[in-house]
């Protein structure tokens, strides 16, 4: 890459026993692919290249160009609350990826699990003030469940699957990944089926929203009322329920923005009580309409 000069790369490839040689650009792409992604919303720009090429190499994932970061951030956001599926969103070093801040806040204060890919200069040149450089797992780090920066691309291996299960499990969250150029084209000699199958899948939902959803609707005819206690965490599909069961609920401050018809009443940030880690409706005991 021209802009920050020559940069180290193994270019040799190979195939061995299934093992086959893959950058770290194509590793993370077919990850995402093995977790059903479909969409990437973002900006190509020099310091992201190489993911959004093996994303069209890939063919599984579509690639959403926006006119600025905070746009593709906020629009994997959205798609999280339309659907209940992880957001993924991309975006060149630097400027770029400050831009990422405001909706990685927003998503942090939502409980939104997404992962936002920053392209970042080679390793060589971080903390030397090379052209659009940023540091930007520092900056994120109090908005992010976590952020990471990929120093070498073997680190792959275990930091993919570790940032997939922070992000979607316990109080859920953004995750971003600090990629920098030279360990986007890197290549690792890995079996990426085997290494795929090792991977145990991860509920999104700790507790199905349907089974919480069925006990509440065993209750609603009763003389005594469940309460739904509507969770920052709210996606779209256990909404519609909500509002078609008319079923009693109160929400705490950040669904009250989606207006939810059934939410009577704002129980404040911190009036819940149940474990923070589990944030799926919760039906509690029944209590008397009449009290």
């Amino acid at each position: 890459m021209a802009l920050w000069g020559n940069e180290k790369e193994n270019t040799t490839i190979e195939n061995q026993l299934g093992k086959t040689w893959v950058t770290g650009a194509q590793l993370l792409v077919r990850f995402l692919e093995s977790k059903g992604v479909k969409h990437l919303y973002g900006i190509p720009g020099a310091a992201i290249l190489p993911v959004y090429d093996a994303v069209l190499e890939g063919g599984e994932i579509k690639s959403y160009n926006v006119r600025h970061e905070q746009t593709a951030i906020f629009m994997a956001d959205g798609y999280y609350r339309a659907t209940g599926k992880v957001g993924v969103c991309a975006c060149t070093s630097g400027p770029g990826a400050t831009n990422f801040l405001t909706g990685l806040y927003s998503a942090y204060a939502d409980s939104t699990p997404l992962i936002a890919i920053t392209g970042q200069v080679p390793m060589g040149l971080i903390g030397k003030d090379a052209f659009q450089e940023a540091p930007i797992v520092e900056m994120a780090r109090p908005v992010t469940k976590a952020s990471y920066l990929i120093k070498d691309v073997n680190e792959l291996l275990s930091l993919l699957p570790e940032a997939w299960k922070k992000a979607t499990t316990g109080r859920r969250g953004p995750i971003l990944l600090d990629f920098p150029l030279d360990v986007q084209k890197s290549k690792i000699e890995v079996d990426v089926d085997q290494w795929l199958k090792q991977e145990s899948p991860v509920e999104i939902t700790p507790v199905s929203s349907e089974t919480i959803m069925m006990r509440a609707s065993d209750t609603s005819e009763s003389p005594k009322a469940a309460l739904c206690l509507v969770p920052k965490s709210f996606s779209s599909p256990e909404e519609s329920w909500v509002n078609g069961k008319k079923q009693p609920a109160a929400a705490t401050l950040s669904p009250l923005r989606m207006t939810a018809p059934s939410c009577k009443g704002d129980l404040g940030i911190n009036m819940l009580t149940k474990n923070s880690e589990d944030t799926t409706p919760s039906i509690f005991t029944p209590v008397s309409t009449n009290s």
